[in-house]
C-alpha cells in the first residue's frame, strides 16, 4: 500500500515539476520523473533544458533507482540560482540522495548516463557528463573552491570546468575537482581524488591521491 502511495505522490509531483520548470512545448511529453522527496529550489534566472530532439515520458528519472546495500542521504535536493542552466538527455538517471547545487553553472548531463546513490555536485561554471558515463555511490564533482583564497594579499575565487567525456567510469567514492578533464572509455578508481589532472589519452585508469594515470589502453566491460 505504501508503494502504491509513493507512486502516485511521484506521479502528481512529476507532472508539477515539468510544467512549472519546463517550456509548454517540453512540459506535455512529461519527459522527467522526479521523487516528491526532492527538495527543489529553481530561482526566475535559472532553467531546465531537455536537449533530446525526441521526447518521451520519463525519459529522465531523478531521484531514484540505487545500489540497495549503499545507505542513501536522508535528504535530495536540486537548486539553481542566479542564471543556471540544467541540460538533461534521454535515458538519464540522478540517483537516490542526490545533492545538486548550481550557482551561475551549466550543468549538462547527456545521453544514458547513470549516476548511483548520493552524488554531490557543486557547479559554479561547467561540468558536463559524457553519453553513456557511469558514476558509483559516494561521488563528488566540484568545480569551484568554494570559499575566496588570500594569496600575496589578494581574495581571489577560482572555478574552472569539469569536463567527463564518453563511457567513463568514476567508481565509488570518487571525487572530482575544478579543472579536471577525464577523456572517453577512461576509469577513475575508487576512492581517487582527481584536483584539476587533464587525461590526454582516451582509455585511461586514474588512480590514487592525487590521482594519476596508471595504466593505458583499459576498457570497461559492462
Amino acid at each position: 500500500m505504501m508503494h502504491q502511495l509513493n507512486r502516485l505522490l511521484c506521479f502528481i509531483y512529476s507532472i508539477y515539476f515539468n510544467f512549472k520548470y519546463l517550456l509548454l512545448k517540453d512540459a506535455i511529453y512529461l519527459p522527467i520523473k522526479i521523487n516528491y522527496k526532492t527538495k527543489v529550489y529553481i530561482d526566475n534566472s535559472s532553467r531546465i533544458i531537455v536537449s533530446s530532439t525526441t521526447k518521451k515520458m520519463f525519459m529522465v528519472e531523478i531521484g531514484f533507482k540505487g545500489t540497495k546495500f549503499i545507505s542513501k542521504n536522508s535528504e535530495q535536493s536540486l537548486t539553481l540560482i542566479n542564471n543556471s542552466k540544467l541540460i538533461l538527455n534521454a535515458n538519464c538517471v540522478i540517483g537516490e540522495g542526490h545533492n545538486i547545487y548550481c550557482n551561475n553553472g551549466i550543468l549538462t548531463i547527456n545521453n544514458d548516463v547513470y549516476i548511483n546513490r548520493n552524488v554531490l555536485i557543486q557547479c559554479e561554471n561547467k561540468i558536463e557528463l559524457g553519453k553513456d558515463t557511469l558514476l558509483g555511490w559516494n561521488v563528488s564533482l566540484r568545480d569551484t573552491d568554494g570559499h575566496n583564497l588570500n594569496s600575496s594579499g589578494q581574495t581571489r575565487s577560482e572555478n574552472a570546468p569539469i569536463l567527463i567525456g564518453k563511457k567513463v567510469w568514476l567508481a565509488a567514492n570518487v571525487v572530482i575537482l575544478k579543472g579536471s578533464i577525464i577523456t572517453n572509455g577512461s576509469i577513475v578508481a575508487t576512492g581517487s581524488i582527481v584536483p584539476g589532472v587533464i587525461v590526454k589519452r582516451e582509455n585511461c585508469l586514474v588512480a590514487g591521491i592525487p590521482a594519476k594515470v596508471k595504466k593505458e589502453n583499459i576498457t570497461l566491460e559492462k
